[in-house]
């Protein structure tokens, strides 16, 4: 049972206002394209065949004058406010209630001034107890068309304000995510499933919005509504924050990709091979460049008299001659070291051997000696 009250509670209106203005950023920008100024009724985000702020705000009020000159009431005019607020592509929290709060008003001043049926509602009256008295008087097609109208008034409006309560909440919901993501807070199928969700919340509530804007060509038919270009607002950045410590990491966001920690070490490792492959690369480049360096600086030209001495002098030569050991040198360091290394195991083992022979060889030097003195 809903009790009707003057004010339809929000939790997103008006302190998620700037979330629900980055949310319909792009689709207000694609209409400009055009030139176009919508009206009320056709650039409402809100859908439904029994609520339009045109038809709907026009119909409760003659509703409400015919009651009031058959009962003899004085009527409450409309409020001037609620014909200028704006309300494309959605209206204020204060427009919101001062439509729904208006329908409560003038259904109450019934009861207040003993108009029946009215008279018989409770202080605070439900929509059950609407019904019930709607019930009583089915024959009075004004009155009904009234109580009905105030009806939809409170069901429309309250499931108005709860579609822009979950736009705000699931765009909260995409930024929890990501905020999740990149300080690896949870297990990662559910930081998946959160960002599937606000993703999923979004398109569904402005799914509707899109086609009306396409059918009236507000819109082209081939356009599409892009989480790359959903802004971040200055909320979003302070609990993202985080994310400006890591290297290219808010671009995750304006490419709609979910920093997921495996992710984001993958593509570190990525970047850090990169760098080391552009390194090799580049001292290699610097090597060859030294290279053509000192061979353009041999090729020495002395114009004489238009032709080039054939023979450069013998110290130049000379000079040249030691550069080109010194390159080759450097370029064959490492083979020559290991060269080098085995010429002096295979000299040594050659040493050691020759040596064990001539020992050998001195030892039987001696015994045929001492054999010969003996005999």
């Amino acid at each position: 049972m809903i009790i009707l009250k003057t004010d339809i509670e929000s939790t997103a209106l008006p302190r998620e206002d700037a979330v629900l203005r980055a949310i319909f950023s792009q689709i207000t920008a694609e209409i400009r394209k055009k030139g176009l100024v919508l009206n009320e009724e056709d650039g409402s985000f809100y859908c439904s065949k029994r609520f339009s702020w045109k038809s709907t705000v026009k119909e409760f009020f003659d509703a409400y004058h015919k009651i009031c000159e058959r009962k003899q009431v004085h009527p409450i005019y409309q409020e001037s406010k609620l014909t200028t607020a704006l309300k494309v592509p959605y209206a204020s929290i204060d427009t919101i209630n001062l439509f729904h709060g208006g329908a409560v008003k003038r259904l109450m001043q019934f009861k207040e001034q003993r108009v029946p049926p009215f008279s018989k509602l409770p202080n605070n009256p439900s929509t059950d107890d609407l019904a019930t008295i709607r019930k009583q008087v089915a024959s009075d097609k004004d009155i009904c068309r009234f109580i009905d109208l105030v009806l939809v008034i409170d069901e429309e409006l309250r499931e108005y304000v709860s579609q822009l309560d979950q736009l705000a909440a699931a765009y909260m919901l995409r930024i929890s995510a990501y905020s999740m993501a990149v300080r690896g807070a949870g297990k990662e199928d559910v930081i998946k499933k959160k960002y599937d969700d606000s993703k999923r919340t979004i398109e569904r509530i402005l799914a509707p919005y899109i086609s009306k804007l396409k059918r009236i060509g507000a819109i082209p038919s081939s356009w599409q509504y892009s989480f790359k270009s959903l802004p971040l607002t200055d909320e979003g950045k302070g609990y993202l924050a985080i994310m400006a410590t890591l290297p290219g990491s808010m671009s995750y966001w304006d490419n709609d990709i979910l920093p997921l920690k495996s992710l984001i070490e993958a593509d570190v490792k990525k970047r850090n091979k990169e760098c080391e492959k552009a390194e090799k690369e580049a001292a290699k480049r610097r090597k060859r460049e030294e290279r053509e360096r000192r061979k353009k600086a041999g090729k020495v030209r002395r114009p004489s008299h238009g032709f080039e001495l054939s023979r450069p002098s013998l110290w130049y030569r000379f000079d040249k001659w030691v550069s080109g050991v010194g390159d080759w040198f450097g370029d064959k360091m490492h083979d020559v070291s290991d060269w080098m290394m085995r010429a002096w195991i295979w000299f040594l083992a050659a040493y050691v051997i020759i040596g064990l022979i001539v020992v050998w060889v001195v030892n039987c030097h001696r015994k045929v000696n001492s054999f010969a003195n003996e005999s």
